[in-house]
């Protein structure tokens, strides 16, 4: 991953890991949390909702396209 979004996590009170403050707000992704059973590493690395987000698919136009 390259860009401003390199090493930015958020870490939630109750243990889930964001991408950003607003992630929560994408439809269709699911962010996990450091209490079930992955790390924080493997949630950045291996997580459907964090490959999901570092792609374009999820975002409404004209951002997808910018």
């Amino acid at each position: 991953m390259h860009g401003g979004w390199a090493a930015v996590l958020q870490h939630l009170a109750l243990g889930k890991i964001l991408p950003c403050h607003a992630a929560e707000t994408i439809t269709g992704l699911e962010f996990l949390s450091v209490r079930g059973d992955h790390s924080i590493a493997w949630i950045w690395q291996h997580s459907e909702a964090f490959n999901r987000y570092r792609g374009t698919g999820w975002m409404a136009e004209p951002c997808k396209s910018l």
